[in-house]
């Protein structure tokens, strides 16, 4: 995910109020899925094209219909919040062929969060998706959450897999692992208290990653083709 106005957060733990675009082809993968629909809050449309909801402290605005390329999300609306997180929950490829903000915002420099897990095939895709990022951006301050045990314990197979890309991020330390949890797995994020092991890890990957100051994670992109919804 790119995140405007500051580093990701995972929902349900935030220490502040922060809200979250989750922007993916289907409504039924990324944050917008994320946990039971009984504890979440529903808002309404907000009239510029997102459904706004909450779930804890972070407010959750998601597409109100379905995009099937980025280009069809509309613009997200401004926020006074501290922190923003953008889902973005597309391969890079399909979202750097498309003119749209959400290209803007993931060539444009703004902080970075990868995610992927500790198998052959997530290492494997995460050092094509860093070389296809460096083409367009600065990939050196991307942080990358690994999902699976303690880079220390990775199989022979799987630290094989690790690209010059992914190698030059762990040398700087910014590869964090992010403990498995069977609940979870299971259940996603809720209002339930995150696992200490997983906010612990979280909060690492926050500390990694710099600041940015948008009041829209279009704002970029709207400051070409017009204004940004309010």
């Amino acid at each position: 995910p790119a995140a405007p106005r500051g580093p990701t957060a995972t929902p349900g733990s935030s220490p502040q109020p922060c809200s979250a675009f989750p922007c993916p082809a289907s409504f039924l993968i990324g944050i917008d899925a994320a946990g039971n629909p009984c504890r979440f809050t529903e808002l309404g449309n907000t009239g510029h094209g997102w459904r706004r909801g909450t779930r804890d402290r972070v407010l959750i605005e998601r597409p109100s219909h379905g995009a099937l390329t980025p280009a069809d999300l509309p613009i997200p609306p401004e926020s006074d919040l501290n922190l923003s997180v953008v889902d973005v929950a597309r391969p890079a490829g399909a979202v750097l062929a498309t003119e749209s903000w959400l290209r803007e915002l993931l060539v444009g420099g703004e902080p970075l969060l990868l995610v992927t897990t500790a198998t052959m095939p997530g290492l494997r895709r995460l050092e094509t998706t860093l070389a296809l990022l460096a083409d367009h951006r600065n990939v050196s301050s991307a942080v990358v959450a690994v999902l699976g045990p303690r880079l220390a314990r990775w199989p022979g197979q799987v630290r094989h897999s690790t690209g010059p890309r992914t190698s030059a991020l762990e040398e700087t330390g910014r590869l964090v692992a992010i403990p498995c949890d069977r609940r979870l797995a299971v259940t996603g994020p809720d209002t339930a208290p995150l696992p200490s092991a997983v906010v612990a890890a979280a909060t690492t990957a926050l500390e990694l990653m710099p600041a940015a100051d948008l009041k829209s994670p279009a704002a970029p992109f709207s400051a070409r083709k017009g204004s940004t919804p309010r």
